[in-house]
């Protein structure tokens, strides 16, 4: 059975690679990351975004919204 693990985030670019370590970390691995980052600040939403990107693509989904 495949889980989902939603990740809501604002201005957690510091926090983020901490939560997705540890997801990865888990012996299941039958599961999908789903990562909302309501941040509209450029600077911090390219942190997140490069953290994320540094992780496995197939198991994460990067919603950016444009407004908290």
């Amino acid at each position: 059975m495949k889980i989902s693990v939603c990740l809501p985030t604002f201005k957690g670019e510091h926090l983020i690679g901490d939560a997705l370590k540890s997801i990865f970390a888990q012996n299941y691995s039958d599961f999908e990351i789903i990562v909302g980052d309501d941040n509209n600040e450029e600077s911090s939403r390219a942190q997140t975004i490069e953290v994320v990107e540094s992780f496995s693509q197939d198991k994460i989904n990067y919603i950016c919204n444009e407004a908290n």
